[in-house]
């Protein structure tokens, strides 16, 4: 919770602020450090202004070998804290200033939740341990980073039948992959 008392006084008073708050996960996704929040509050008038920037660790799963590593993520927070309730109707459209307003009262705000909710959309959809990460054998569950299988010989030589989408994962993946022909059109 941090105070808003000395702030209420008038419009446009500002206040900076840094914090760390604890979370032992979100969801199901563990967290690794407190997240360091640095922030700036301001008097609007309506409500108040929270501006600034967070970071945090959090532990991740690679999509390629499956292995859990640390990941930092660093994002912004823009957020309004406002006394004011409104009612939506479930058909109403709402505003990006709407969705990003939290209400409050008394004379503290709780950021926890806005921080919280800026964390689960920072947390990358397909992450990866590593951009070159080789992930697992199809076959066995060998893991490629650590070291190759017999059924990695078996793959490249395009005998290997099980998962023909596969086969195109690791063509896309050569480094020297020709262009291809039919989208390069020629200069008369």
């Amino acid at each position: 919770m941090i105070s808003i008392r000395d702030l209420k006084r008038e419009t446009g008073l500002k206040k900076k602020i840094s914090i760390e708050l604890k979370f032992k996960e979100i969801e199901g996704i563990k967290i690794l450090s407190p997240v360091v929040v640095n922030i700036e509050i301001e008097n609007l008038g309506m409500g108040f202004n929270v501006r600034g920037i967070y970071s945090v660790t959090v532990e991740l799963q690679c999509r390629r070998c499956l292995v859990l590593f640390p990941y930092k993520l660093n994002g912004e927070i823009d957020e309004i804290y406002t006394t004011q309730r409104e009612i939506y109707s479930e058909k109403k459209l709402l505003t990006m200033d709407q969705l990003s307003t939290f209400k409050f009262n008394g004379e503290e705000i709780n950021i926890k939740e806005a921080i919280r909710q800026n964390i689960i959309v920072s947390i990358p959809p397909y992450p990866l341990c590593k951009v070159d990460c080789k992930g697992l054998c199809p076959i066995c569950g060998t893991n490629w980073n650590n070291k190759e299988c017999e059924h990695l010989k078996e793959i490249d030589n395009e005998s290997f039948e099980e998962n023909p989408f596969y086969k195109i994962y690791l063509n896309l993946m050569k480094k020297d992959a020709k262009p291809n022909k039919r989208n390069i059109k020629k200069k008369k």
